[in-house]
């Protein structure tokens, strides 16, 4: 959010009519460069969050709903959805669960805990969505004057395998960043609002320069498979490719049961040569990288 807003006499995240001017404003701007990159329209945009952790931060219905609406008049034809801390307060301040937006949790551990919660949210009010954590935090933001925050990649290995074997997760952050100038922005603690530092490494999997890290090769060996010899040439082999595919199949069952369902097969190398598509990657990492990060 940017800090000029902070300076206009409005509430923000809110419905309140002096904010949502900003926003219609800014989405009138900004969609018509996502819209083209829809997975409708063949691009490769699944789904579109219409708030993050809004319970942490209020109730108000009818703002969520004018978001939404803002969305949905701008050309997004997605499944929508929302994020927040998977406890019963929050999902039920955050979400709008009742006019079918799909809900989903942020946490990075205690997986079997936090799904059950969200299970039972979900009961509660009578849907049978699959659990997802859209946020599963590998690692953590650092402020000023503190310990840099680091997790131990084979717990994470740990974690993630009891997520994966009840829901779907993102692995927030996959790859580390930098937050440039001012953008780093501040966390609370108690009453006191600390700075976060400039890098965003976040000790993720791969590390702000892109480079991967222990973390990424814990996580690889997690389900035991390997890319073949030939994968380094762009293609893999058939077994693991029907693999693939299957966990593929399984994985779309979260969009029909949204509503949203289109067949995407990016393992089909029948096509492009045997290469695999622009659209689609596999990270392929060098015996050299491997040895650089003591594997």
């Amino acid at each position: 959010m940017p800090a000029w807003l902070l300076t206009k006499e409005c509430r923000i995240r809110s419905a309140d009519p002096r904010f949502m001017k900003y926003v219609k404003r800014y989405y009138q701007a900004l969609l018509p460069k996502i819209v083209p990159h829809l997975v409708t329209h063949d691009g490769n945009v699944l789904m579109v969050q219409v708030e993050n952790e809004y319970g942490s931060y209020g109730e108000e219905k009818a703002y969520l709903r004018q978001v939404k609406k803002y969305l949905e008049e701008g050309g997004i034809d997605l499944p929508l959805f929302t994020s927040d801390g998977p406890w019963q307060a929050t999902l039920r301040a955050g979400s709008l669960i009742d006019d079918d937006v799909f809900t989903t949790g942020n946490f990075g551990s205690k997986a079997k805990e936090n799904f059950a919660d969200m299970a039972q949210f979900f009961e509660a009010h009578g849907k049978k969505w699959p659990l997802m954590c859209m946020e599963f935090w590998d690692g953590w933001f650092n402020r000023w004057k503190e310990p840099i925050i680091k997790r131990d990649p084979e717990e994470l290995a740990d974690a993630v395998k009891e997520a994966l074997q009840i829901g779907s997760i993102n692995l927030y952050m996959f790859h580390g960043g930098t937050n440039f100038g001012f953008m780093n922005g501040c966390s609370a603690r108690g009453t006191i609002d600390l700075p976060q530092v400039t890098s965003y490494d976040y000790d993720a999997p791969l590390d702000e320069q892109g480079n991967p890290t222990e973390k990424y090769f814990a996580l690889k060996r997690i389900d035991g498979r390997k890319f073949s010899r030939n994968a380094a040439n762009g293609t893999m082999d058939k077994r693991n490719n029907r693999q693939k595919r299957n966990q593929l199949e399984r994985k779309s069952q979260l969009f029909r049961n949204t509503g949203y369902h289109r067949r995407v097969d990016p393992l089909d190398l029948s096509s492009n040569n045997g290469r695999i598509g622009s659209e689609y990657w596999v990270p392929i990492v060098s015996n050299n990288d491997q040895k650089r990060c003591g594997q």
